[in-house]
């Protein structure tokens, strides 16, 4: 089966607000966009929260049709890294956690931080998830849509803290990107959804859209 993957780096072009003093960097992705790879085909997205021109993360999405469908993330550096729980020592058994809007993501609280490549947040949807088979654990069994992952990437010997505003489709085969901010204070917690510190929160009118059909990808960006 052949995978079909997309790298897109989204820029300041898709921020809202001016965030030069701002202790928190806050992206909105307007309109909403949704990674859904065409049967037999998996599309991946890359982002950069605090904006270096560095890629902290990696969102992916495999549709073969029912046997082998999943949504992932990766830190794409050795620094940058997930919250979740179970372990640490094993991929399959690692699931990251959908936090509710305001609940705090930072250090502590029985949180696990882990960077492995292609974790799978879509454990417990019904589907074949990453070759294990049909998965019943994990904590985006029932909450797909509202929710967000917790991150962290690791800054000058410290942690700066942020969040991923993600949909999940009950198939597992696509996702939707809402938002995604990080907290600049070294060490400092975020609470899942704020974009409060300093940032306007108007959208802009900068948007990204995906249209595939077989083999062939169409990106538009800018306006409508």
């Amino acid at each position: 089966m052949k995978s079909v993957p997309v790298f897109l780096l989204l820029l300041c072009a898709l921020a809202s607000g001016n965030e030069a003093s701002a202790q928190i960097i806050y992206t909105d992705i307007v309109p909403d966009t949704t990674i859904m790879p065409p049967v037999n085909s998996g599309y991946s997205i890359r982002l950069d929260l605090n904006r270096d021109g560095t890629t902290d993360f990696t969102m992916g999405a495999d549709n073969f049709g029912g046997t082998y469908d999943k949504v992932n993330i990766a830190g794409t550096e050795g620094s940058d890294q997930i919250a979740g729980d179970g372990s640490v020592d094993e991929a399959s058994n690692f699931f990251p956690l959908a936090f509710r809007t305001g609940e705090l993501i930072g250090e502590g609280s029985g949180i696990l931080w882990t960077n492995f490549w292609d974790t799978t947040f879509s454990h417990g949807l019904p589907s074949t998830i990453a070759g294990y088979g049909l998965s019943t654990q994990g904590h985006w069994i029932s909450k797909l849509t509202g929710f967000y992952l917790g991150v962290r990437k690791r800054v000058r010997n410290n942690w700066v803290y942020g969040w991923i505003g993600v949909d999940v489709s009950p198939q597992a085969n696509s996702f939707t990107l809402r938002d995604y901010a990080i907290n600049t204070m070294p060490n400092e917690p975020i609470r899942a959804g704020s974009t409060t510190t300093g940032i306007d929160r108007t959208p802009s009118p900068g948007s990204i859209a995906l249209h595939a059909y077989a083999d062939v990808l169409r990106i538009q960006l800018g306006n409508g």
